[in-house]
């Protein structure tokens, strides 16, 4: 990976780099981790950092050094946002191909939907696009304790710039749904890793849908309760239903209490699942606070629009 000073200069040091960890779903301070050297950085991430974390920070590490050489030998500029989500992408997809023997039962628990605790509703949302055509269609649904039926709703939409879009599109839709309803204690669940960091970090907003996301951002605050988790889409197979099905130019309006009988399959799976996992695992933590505004230090990198075109520091 090169010289171990120039490495740690890079990962550790370099400001734009520091403004994508601290905006990374591992939320990593790498100032303030004293090293030496990179083995002794790479250590003592390893040891503060749980597993999952882990793997996101060496993916990232990889990632940062390819810009890196890219950018050394081809010029051009780095923008970390953007890194950091096809990092994540990448790392999910690795995953997916390659389970680790050890961690097979822990994998594929995750990948089942898991029912609401008691006094919640679980509301998943999905997105459909296609490239060819840039029509689409967003999908939800919400379910009760055990997996009970609550509504489901989707829409066609003829304007799409990217799968991206159809996604947040589902979720800003979903939100107002739910507030029309009176829905106030909401555990929310979507298979775009790019959407759950923005919602969570509330300053890592992919430009090309920013407005959007601020427009969640701001109809989170409406709920007493609200927490979004990332979820494989073999859990999310509902909302990925409904989205493709309207995505067809088909029509599915509000349904309160009596589900659709074409999801009812899949709406059957999930309560297998759902109902015996109801309320324990990681899903179902006590509740969520707003984030804290970020440091002031930080919050200038941003205000300086610090990784969007600017030049990376090896």
């Amino acid at each position: 990976m090169g010289e171990p000073e120039t490495s740690i200069h890079l990962f550790k040091e370099c400001k734009v780099i520091a403004c994508m960890w601290i905006h990374s779903p591992i939320g990593l301070r790498a100032h303030n981790h004293e090293a030496s050297n990179l083995w002794e950085w790479l250590e003592g991430m390893v040891h503060i950092l749980n597993k999952e974390e882990v793997d996101m920070l060496f993916m990232f590490l990889w990632a940062i050094w390819e810009e890196r050489n890219r950018l050394l030998w081809n010029g051009g500029s780095f923008n970390p946002r953007h890194v950091a989500m096809w990092s994540m992408k990448l790392l999910q997809e690795y995953q997916f191909w390659h389970p680790l023997s050890g961690n097979w039962k822990l994998r594929s628990r995750s990948q089942k939907w898991v029912a609401p605790p008691s006094g919640r509703l679980k509301l998943n949302c999905d997105g459909a696009y296609n490239i060819n055509t840039g029509c689409g269609g967003v999908g939800m649904i919400i379910r009760g304790v055990g997996g009970t039926f609550v509504a489901a709703w989707s829409k066609h939409f003829s304007h799409l710039r990217s799968a991206l879009h159809s996604e947040v599109e589902a979720c800003r839709a979903s939100l107002q749904i739910a507030i029309d309803q009176g829905w106030r204690n909401i555990e929310m669940e979507s298979d775009s890793v790019a959407i759950v960091t923005a919602l969570n970090n509330r300053e890592f907003l992919p430009y090309e849908v920013s407005r959007i996301l601020e427009d969640c951002i701001v109809m989170i605050q409406s709920f007493e309760f609200f927490r979004i988790w990332h979820i494989h889409r073999k859990a999310n197979g509902v909302a990925d239903r409904l989205a493709h099905f309207v995505s067809r130019g088909h029509v599915v309006d509000l349904m309160v209490n009596e589900a659709p009988d074409f999801i009812q399959d899949v709406l059957f799976i999930d309560s297998c699942n759902g109902s015996s996992t109801q309320g324990v695992g990681v899903r179902t933590p006590p509740g969520l606070s707003i984030p804290p505004p970020l440091p002031l230090i930080e919050q200038s990198i941003i205000n300086n629009n610090v990784g969007v075109g600017m030049s990376l520091s090896v």
